[in-house]
């Protein structure tokens, strides 16, 4: 019955998770009534070569077939797009940025130019995920229609076990994740470097400091020590490809590790300058009531008790639900390793 239940796990695999429980229902049903009532193993084997590959069958359930991308290589596909997009949208985003500065549509990186640098990197690298999209779309169609994937080439029951072992961590997803954690770094040494002044609020006549010196140091390094932790957890999920005790011990440490360092820059004291607060304390567009609040900071220049709650508490819900997800992947795989 092994082979039975790892051609039905193939089958479903590729089908949306709503369809997978009715379609695993019926092909059972179907392969049970075409078997005699104690089969063989070469007579299981026989009859799952002869329902042909579990791609070409999950192609006959789906709701919207994918008939552009055939069924042998949509998997595939759908792999590299995972892959290619992660990296051409950061690479036009990257891009985008370094354009706007040598084009000399922005010349100076703050809160008041910030608007117009997004947009530009937006506007890059859009275009640059799309194009990704056209030509990995269109080389796919291209090999399946020139035969360099021969429908049906080798597939056996043997290779069913492979299946049945394929890594439920996705390479892609964990290289795109690794991606993004080194952009970080390279944002937070960037800004280290350059004192942070993109964070300065650009008025007419002065450009005002936000945050202190040693408050934004103090961020920087707490913010480069998560980056590390991540990619100690990218480089397990990588090694292991699946939710192993390694993996979900070392998330739920730096989800845990992450909180603190949340509350403690929260509740660091001396974070606004003093020319910042005595800006906030003189606006105009402060004195609304909607707006009063944000002269409510603390003496030393702390956040103020109710917003320092309410981060604290979006902190704690975020890391709830990550270990949550955590905890539930690794239970998933336990159980999977012990059917399997």
């Amino acid at each position: 019955m092994k082979w039975i239940e790892y051609y039905i796990e193939a089958v479903i695999s590729q089908l949306p998770k709503k369809d997978q429980i009715e379609v695993k229902n019926e092909l059972l049903s179907n392969i049970l009534d075409m078997l005699p009532p104690e089969p063989t193993e070469e007579e299981v084997k026989a009859l799952l070569l002869e329902l042909g590959s579990p791609a070409e069958l999950a192609q006959k359930y789906r709701q919207k077939p994918n008939y552009l991308i055939g069924p042998q290589v949509y998997p595939g596909y759908i792999s590299a797009l995972k892959i290619i997009l992660p990296i051409a949208a950061i690479a036009g985003t990257i891009f985008g940025g370094i354009t706007a500065f040598v084009s000399g549509d922005v010349t100076e990186l703050s809160l008041r130019t910030l608007p117009e640098l997004l947009a530009k990197m937006i506007s890059v690298g859009l275009p640059f995920t799309l194009i990704a999209l056209f030509w990995t779309s269109f080389g796919f169609v291209v090999a399946e229609r020139t035969g360099t994937f021969k429908k049906g080439q080798h597939w056996q029951t043997a290779d069913l076990m492979k299946l049945a072992q394929k890594q439920t961590i996705s390479f892609g997803d964990s290289l795109a994740e690794l991606i993004i954690v080194l952009f970080m770094i390279g944002c937070v040494l960037w800004s280290l470097l350059n004192h942070f002044h993109w964070l300065d609020l650009i008025l007419a006549d002065r450009r005002i400091p936000i945050f202190t010196g040693s408050f934004l140091q103090m961020a920087a390094l707490l913010i480069l020590l998560l980056c590390v932790g991540e990619i100690v957890v990218i480089a397990l999920k990588m090694t292991y490809r699946r939710w192993r005790l390694p993996v979900c011990l070392a998330s739920i440490i730096v989800s845990l590790v992450s909180l603190v360092c949340w509350v403690i820059a929260l509740s660091r004291k001396e974070m606004f300058t003093a020319e910042f607060l005595d800006y906030l304390s003189t606006a105009e567009w402060t004195s609304h009531s909607q707006l009063s609040w944000l002269r409510d900071f603390s003496a030393n220049g702390g956040l103020p008790e109710k917003a320092f709650q309410i981060l604290v508490a979006l902190a704690v819900l975020g890391t709830v639900i990550s270990i949550l997800h955590t905890i539930y992947q690794g239970r998933k795989e336990r159980r999977s390793s012990l059917t399997a």
